[in-house]
């Protein structure tokens, strides 16, 4: 009677093991296939689009954080300035690792001005923390030139400015 005792207790043992092992290998399978929705953590993106009056008009563009720009100038003086916020919604903070700007112009006599709205440079490393805003300055200008330009300037515009959480 005792080793049957002995071998009912063991088989229960076995038994409740193997049902433990199932429980938790299915767990972490569950656990596995879960998605994280990690928008809470990280947000940062251009908003709140501001274009300085006296402008040319212009189309622009603006994705999460990256914008475009095409605009035509037709007489020197003539510029386009815009302001947005660079936002962290986020819960980390963001550095800025990368700053591209590419143009494409018919002919390169234009010039650009990317600052903060308080004129301080922007520079790689800056922090933008979190729950909080930066705001950018960009400005295009046609100068006025020794030798008159008889056609107009076309340009296309890609400003790209890549974080990393910190």
């Amino acid at each position: 009677m005792k080793k049957i005792t002995i071998v009912l207790q063991n088989l229960l043992i076995i038994s409740l093991l193997c049902i433990c092992f199932i429980l938790i290998s299915r767990f972490i399978v569950n656990i596995n296939k879960e998605k994280l929705d990690p928008s809470y953590m990280w947000n940062v993106n251009f908003n709140n689009v501001k274009v300085t009056d006296g402008s040319k008009n212009a189309d622009l563009i603006v994705n999460q954080n990256e914008l475009g720009l095409n605009i035509v100038f037709e007489e020197e003086n003539e510029f386009y300035e815009f302001t947005i916020d660079i936002e962290n919604l986020g819960a980390l903070n963001a550095k800025i690792t990368n700053i591209e700007l590419k143009t494409e112009s018919n002919i390169d006599v234009l010039k650009y001005y990317l600052k903060y709205d308080n004129d301080e440079e922007i520079k790689l490393d800056d922090i933008i923390n979190s729950k909080s805003k930066k705001t950018i300055k960009m400005r295009i200008e046609y100068p006025k030139q020794e030798e008159k330009i008889y056609e107009k300037i076309t340009l296309n515009l890609k400003l790209s400015i890549s974080f990393e959480a910190v």
